[in-house]
């Protein structure tokens, strides 16, 4: 059954999930939140464990080879759209999503997404919000395939667009109300259930506090999220400028391999100290 056009993400969502996705976190540390009036306890700084990291990937292996395996299956048949670039960046050349090896497990899956299939689309969006970092973007598989025409998709998205309170049961739902409320507490209550993205936003109300800034970027880190691995290298290593912490060489060289292995290029000297 065709869907709505008035069910549809506008295309304008795309563009803005695309700069998301190449911005990483970037501009989010340079964003004011020092109005924020009460702030939860940061987590502690705690030495990363890249090989974590790795077997939270390995967890998922069968999982995805799975969905890459239920692609392969299904008639494959291009159909050109907006936002299948943007899709495609969220693999290469730097993986957003996660880990790389996360992303390679993804690739044909994404492709199949940004090349139409809406049921894949929809599947890749529910393998990504049942596991670490949890990454808000997979919301945006799920308007991809109801941009394509699966009813699950349109009925997933909507269900997050509405919102939610329990940040236990609805994770991607909890973070857009989190968004529209400037929600410090679901942020950090996401964060300390291993979503990457709610440990960067929670990180914002730090940022004149170089610990506990820490502290959300390494459980942001540790939980897979690359971008903010890539954040962390920056800032810990010693030849670092402007906004900088405390240098620990050994720790900003662990995240730098994190990332600079996600493809996060501008730190891959930091993982050679």
């Amino acid at each position: 059954m065709p869907v709505p056009r008035s069910s549809l993400f506008p295309r304008v969502r795309w563009l803005f999930a695309g700069a998301i996705a190449v911005a990483a976190l970037a501009a989010l540390w340079r964003h004011d939140r020092r109005s924020l009036r009460w702030r939860p306890p940061a987590p502690p700084v705690v030495a990363l464990d890249a090989d974590r990291v790795g077997a939270m990937v390995d967890a998922r292996r069968a999982a995805a080879l799975r969905l890459s395996a239920a692609t392969a299956a299904r008639p494959h048949r291009i159909r050109a759209s907006s936002s299948g670039a943007l899709l495609g960046r969220l693999v290469a050349p730097a993986c957003v999503l996660g880990p790389r090896p996360l992303c390679e497990l993804l690739a044909s899956s994404v492709t199949a997404c940004a090349d139409g299939d809406g049921a894949t689309c929809h599947a890749v969006g529910r393998f990504l919000e049942d596991a670490p970092p949890y990454p808000e973007i997979a919301r945006w598989f799920f308007g991809a395939g109801c941009e394509r025409g699966d009813a699950a998709a349109c009925a997933r998205a909507t269900q997050i667009r509405a919102g939610s309170a329990d940040c236990d049961a609805d994770r991607l739902a909890c973070m857009v109300r989190a968004r529209r409320r400037d929600d410090l507490a679901a942020f950090d209550h996401l964060c300390r259930g291993g979503m990457a993205d709610a440990c960067a936003m929670a990180g914002l109300a730090y940022l004149e506090e170089p610990i506990a800034l820490r502290g959300y970027l390494t459980a942001a880190c540790q939980a897979g999220g690359t971008s903010a691995c890539a954040e962390l290298a920056r800032r810990l290593a010693p030849s670092c400028t402007g906004d900088c912490m405390a240098p620990d060489a050994a720790q900003a060289e662990v995240a730098a391999v994190i990332a600079c292995d996600a493809g996060f290029a501008d730190v891959c000297q930091l993982a050679a100290l």
